[in-house]
């Protein structure tokens, strides 16, 4: 394979991120930036693969495409700068028809779409369970994508709630009681 180098940026400050992940798709291998935002990711299988995906605390996760699609292996970009954006997050209570707190649902913030060219598809999907208290918070959301809500318990129907239209100039977006 393939040795991919590159940086993690912060979009804003274009400082490096440290410790930022990056790694082939949703579930490949990893590596972590150093403290210039440095990484180096060896036996990359360009075959295989077009993108990365890179990820970092407080950040939104990014996907860069490393070749066009139906280009051959040997155009896989191996030097690239990779510019993270902040995050921003969801929060809200579950409660059930009654008014109580439901405790341990499985809440998702999902999005997908094929970009703004049309020709790619991306993903976002970060998910928690609710507290005690029926509440919860979910961060590090792309702004970039519009999301649903997706809630899921057993002995209830599975519900889904489509985020406000102005969802990505928002830093929090509050749900309210659902």
């Amino acid at each position: 394979g393939l040795s991919i180098r590159g940086r993690v940026l912060d979009a804003q400050t274009r400082q490096g991120i440290a410790g930022a992940e990056v790694g082939e798709g949703i579930a490949g291998r990893v590596v972590k930036t150093d403290a210039e935002g440095a990484f180096v990711l060896p036996g990359f299988a360009p075959w295989s693969n077009l993108s990365l995906r890179a990820r970092a605390l407080g950040y939104a996760s990014e996907e860069p495409i490393l070749r066009g699609r139906g280009s051959a292996p040997e155009d896989t970009s191996t030097n690239i700068e990779v510019l993270l954006h902040p995050g921003h997050r969801v929060r809200g209570i579950v409660q059930d028809a009654a008014g109580q707190a439901l405790e341990g649902v499985y809440v998702a913030a999902v999005a997908a779409d094929f970009g703004a060219a049309g020709d790619w598809f991306r993903s976002d999907w970060r998910a928690k369970r609710t507290a005690i208290d029926g509440a919860f918070m979910i961060e590090d959301l792309r702004a970039d994508m519009p999301h649903a809500l997706l809630l899921v318990q057993q002995g209830f129907a599975t519900a889904v709630y489509e985020f406000p239209a102005d969802e990505a100039q928002r830093a929090e977006v509050d749900m309210g009681v659902i």
